[in-house]
C-alpha cells in the first residue's frame, strides 16, 4: 500500500449536490457496467479517468470539472483506486442529496444525507495511463433531440446480439436481425455524402444506453467497419470496437 500511503490526507473534502452529483453518480455506474476496479485522477480541474475494460472491447474516458463542486479541497494531483460497484452498492440519492467525499490514509469515507459509508482504497493493477485513440470519421450526427434518445434507449433496449448503425441514402439507420426477426429504426435524415455500415454488440451499447438522460447532449460518430464513438455532454465518450465479418 506504499502509493496509497504516500498519496494520504493530500485531498481532505469533496462535496457534491443535487444535479451534480446525480450526473457523477450515473457517470460512475456506468463505468461499473465495464469494470471491476476504477482509478480515478484528482488534479486541480477535474477528476477524471479513462480506462478500457477486460475485453479490450470498449474505451470510456470522462472528465467532471471541479467547478461543478460544492467544495473541492485540492493541495495535489492524486490518483485513487476502489471497487467502484461495493462504492455504488449503498448509494440512494433523493432529489435534494448531498455527498460529501474524504479521502485519508487508506480508505475513501462518503456522506450521503445522514449516512455515512467508508471503503477500502486499493493499489491498482496497471498503472499505466491508458490515452485515447485518434480516430477519423466519416458520419458525425449531431442532432439528437429528446425524442430521438428516448427512441434510441428503447431500441438498443429491444434489439438483438449486434445493432448496425448505418447511413444509406441520407438516413441514418439503425437495425438489428437475428435468424427469425428484424428491428429498424430511422432516426434521422442528413446530409451526408457516403453510405455507411459498422455492427456493433448490444450487450455494450445496454450498458451505455440505459442510463441516458433525455437532456443529454449527445453526439455519434462512425464509419465503415470502424469504431463507434459516443460523445455524452462533452465529458463523456465511450468508444466501441466494431464487429467485423468474416469469412
Amino acid at each position: 500500500m506504499d502509493q496509497i500511503t504516500q498519496q494520504q490526507n493530500e485531498i481532505k473534502t469533496l462535496k457534491l449536490y443535487g444535479s451534480n452529483l446525480k450526473d457523477f453518480i450515473r457517470y460512475l455506474k456506468i463505468c461499473s457496467n465495464y469494470i471491476v476496479d476504477i482509478t480515478l485522477n484528482i488534479n486541480s480541474n477535474s477528476i477524471n479517468t479513462t480506462f478500457m475494460d477486460p475485453a479490450s472491447i470498449s474505451l470510456i474516458s470522462f472528465s467532471f470539472d471541479s467547478s461543478r463542486f460544492i467544495e473541492y479541497d485540492y493541495k495535489n494531483d492524486i490518483k485513487i483506486t476502489f471497487n467502484l460497484k461495493d462504492f455504488l452498492k449503498p448509494i440512494k440519492l433523493k432529489k435534494d442529496s448531498a455527498m460529501v467525499i474524504e479521502i485519508k490514509n487508506d480508505r475513501v469515507y462518503y456522506t450521503i444525507d445522514n449516512l455515512k459509508f467508508n471503503l477500502c482504497l486499493i493499489d491498482p493493477e496497471n498503472e499505466k495511463d491508458q490515452k485515447i485513440p485518434e480516430l477519423n470519421f466519416k458520419a458525425i450526427i449531431k442532432d439528437i433531440n429528446n425524442d430521438l434518445i428516448k427512441d434510441l434507449k428503447n431500441f438498443v433496449k429491444s434489439s438483438n446480439e449486434t445493432i448496425t448503425f448505418k447511413i444509406l441514402n441520407n438516413e441514418f439507420i439503425l437495425d438489428s436481425k437475428n435468424e427469425t426477426n428484424t428491428i429498424s429504426l430511422k432516426v434521422l435524415d442528413l446530409n451526408n455524402e457516403y453510405n455507411l455500415k459498422s455492427k456493433f454488440s448490444q450487450h455494450y451499447l445496454k450498458a451505455l444506453f440505459k442510463h441516458l438522460n433525455k437532456n443529454d447532449d449527445l453526439k455519434v460518430y462512425f464509419d465503415n467497419d470502424y469504431p463507434l464513438k459516443i460523445d455524452l455532454n462533452n465529458n463523456f465518450k465511450f468508444i466501441l470496437a466494431p464487429r467485423v465479418e468474416t469469412n
